[in-house]
């Protein structure tokens, strides 16, 4: 007798699972570490080996026999300077003779322009203070003024003003007979 194979159900194959991407993406990046380790251990030089950078010379190099005593220290040499006229103006002196001054003075013969003679300019307040008054004996009127510097601050002592160009050379001789020396200054209106 026939079979019927009508009612029969066919035999299927086990269904496949399918494996999600986040395990093959974590297998990739488990391989991909240990390729890496084994690549980075391979690269590593043996403990006893000398260390090299760059390729290795064609010769090995010579063996230098470490010295017994201290190092020695060893200068550089001083370059040879080019310019010497900074040595040779800091060792000279210039001395103006009073007549240029003078001469200087004598352009300018307005009677109503006023001058002010600086006697010293110091860094320490007690040393204008005693100058003052060591000028104040010579029979000179004068006073200190402060002034900020890019070295500090200064005190000027200074006379106080005059008229005319005749009354700051006379001050000056003063000073000049009393072992000061200054200079005059025209005060600007």
């Amino acid at each position: 007798m026939p079979r019927d194979y009508k009612h029969v159900s066919p035999r299927r194959a086990p269904a496949k699972k399918s494996s999600s991407p986040f395990v093959w993406a974590a297998v990739a990046f488990l391989l991909g570490v240990f390729v890496m380790g084994l690549f980075w251990l391979k690269m590593q030089p043996p403990a006893n080996a000398p260390e090299w950078v760059g390729a290795e010379p064609e010769r090995k190099p010579r063996e230098v026999a470490k010295p017994v005593g201290p190092p020695k220290k060893i200068q550089p040499e001083k370059p040879e300077t080019r310019f010497t006229f900074f040595k040779d103006l800091s060792q000279r002196e210039v001395v103006v003779p009073d007549e240029k001054f003078e001469l200087r003075a004598s352009r300018d013969t307005d009677a109503t322009s006023r001058f002010v003679v600086q006697i010293a300019s110091l860094s320490k307040r007690a040393d204008a203070e005693r100058i003052q008054a060591e000028v104040a004996l010579l029979g000179i009127e004068s006073t200190i003024s402060e002034a900020s510097l890019d070295d500090g601050v200064r005190y000027r002592v200074s006379t106080t003003p005059v008229l005319g160009q005749s009354k700051a050379n006379s001050l000056l001789s003063q000073l000049k007979k009393g072992g000061y020396k200054g200079m005059f200054v025209k005060i600007s209106r």
